[in-house]
């Protein structure tokens, strides 16, 4: 009564805990059954450790780069376990205290992430991550000319934006120490300006560790001596675009040019307009030369025009894309014409 006939089995699983006792019998072909053979074994069930706490102790901005981070505090090692589209980021095991993890993403808003430690057999708390945006298009600082002021960029600004960039990111300010005089002994204090707005903007966006630059004429030079000179650490800066930048210029108010002209793992571009004819006859290529960095010539526009004109938005925006950049690489060689550095200019033109 109550056997189960059938092939001989190798396992048996019990329902409960508790203490067993396993009866087998045998059973012939005529139906005699032997007599029985038994077993007892005493079943113990795991019961689950104390389930770690975890506790959020940075969360992720709002609007971040591609490599977003998250810390957390656990009171117990264990597995991370993660949730939602962000998927498995740089750790899989936590430890006691604090653990700061990052992902790669691709562009997009990020809404159902989630963090859970698995130890001792139990979940912790699952923390969720708040919302946030992840941009490949990082902070751009837009630097003036002589004369100019922050409006000279914003068809830059406009068609940047169009492009799929936050127009939050996209900063230009009006240099505040004299812009009257092209070069002088307010040059550096100029170039100290600049460094000073990049800083605001890593303080106002968190989410982002670097900037890019992009800087026009006198800006141009605003921008490459802010690296040259030590004003601003390179680690600050993700590319450099120069657009009829008087690179070189204003040189006897800055400590001379250092060997390397591309510091730092910056990727740079220099854009002039050197030809014939020489429509940007303010500023040549002698002066805009950057050893290491990308270099094109956009002949035929004028020196505002490298601002505005399609041409020059779309030597911009493939630039900071990183489509093309250089840092002490090969550069071409000088141009073999209109490599003169003109005389300052007179007039009420912007450099």
């Amino acid at each position: 009564t109550g056997c189960v006939w059938g092939a001989k089995p190798t396992t048996y699983t019990f329902a409960t805990a508790g203490t067993k006792t396993l009866y087998a019998f045998a059973r012939d072909a005529a139906g005699n059954i032997s007599a029985s053979r038994n077993d007892s074994v005493t079943i113990t069930l795991q019961t689950p450790g104390t389930a770690p706490v975890i506790s959020q102790v940075s969360s992720v901005p709002s609007l971040v780069d591609e490599t977003p981070t998250y810390t957390f505090n656990s009171d117990s090692a264990g597995t991370i376990v993660y949730g939602g589209t962000c998927g498995t980021a740089d750790k899989t095991s936590a430890v006691v205290g604090q653990n700061k993890i990052t992902w790669t993403l691709a562009n997009g808003v990020y809404s159902n992430c989630s963090v859970t430690v698995q130890s001792n057999g139990a979940n912790s708390n699952t923390l969720t991550v708040p919302t946030f945006e992840s941009t490949s298009k990082y902070p751009v600082v837009f630097v003036h000319g002589w004369l100019g002021n922050s409006t000279e960029w914003n068809t830059a600004k406009s068609y940047l934006a169009n492009k799929g960039w936050k127009s939050t990111l996209l900063v230009a300010n009006s240099i505040t120490q004299s812009n009257t005089t092209l070069c002088g002994t307010v040059s550096p204090q100029q170039a100290q300006e600049v460094a000073g707005w990049v800083n605001a903007v890593l303080a106002k966006y968190p989410g982002f560790e670097k900037v890019d630059l992009v800087g026009h004429s006198r800006g141009g030079s605003n921008v490459m001596r802010t690296l040259w000179h030590g004003y601003l650490e390179t680690s600050k800066v993700r590319r450099v675009v120069t657009m009829a930048g008087i690179n070189r210029d204003c040189a006897p108010y800055y400590p001379a040019i250092p060997s390397d002209e591309t510091p730092g793992a910056i990727q740079y571009s220099v854009y002039y307009s050197d030809g014939t004819p020489d429509e940007d006859s303010l500023v040549d290529y002698s002066i805009t030369h950057v050893e290491g960095a990308y270099e094109q010539n956009l002949n035929s526009l004028t020196h505002l025009q490298m601002v505005s004109h399609s041409t020059a938005l779309q030597a911009i925006e493939k630039s900071l894309l990183g489509t093309v950049g250089g840092n002490n690489n090969t550069t071409p060689p000088i141009p073999t014409s209109d490599t003169t550095p003109p005389a300052a200019p007179t007039g009420l033109s912007t450099l």
